[in-house]
């Protein structure tokens, strides 16, 4: 019994984390000019706008890496986050 729920909580797991891969993903394509190191400020298109209001943004900031920091800007992710 204990090892149903054990398999159970780790396919919740796996199943939420490739969620939030996902939704990372889009917001790093979507909004890729608006959120790069370089360069100036760019306001959010459209696509970027949309990607961002259908995507739990926290989580999303959470699971942001220090490679995925090399080309982000966090002042300009702020905006979103």
């Amino acid at each position: 019994m204990a090892s149903k729920g054990i398999l159970e909580f780790i396919v919740f797991a796996l199943v939420f984390i490739l969620f939030v891969a996902h939704q990372k993903i889009r917001i790093l394509d979507g909004c890729r000019d608006s959120i790069r190191k370089r360069g100036r400020y760019i306001g959010p298109n459209l696509d970027c706008k949309n990607t961002c209001r259908n995507t739990d943004m926290p989580c999303v900031c959470r699971i942001l890496t220090p490679i995925d920091e090399v080309s982000i800007s966090a002042r300009k992710r702020l905006a979103y986050c």
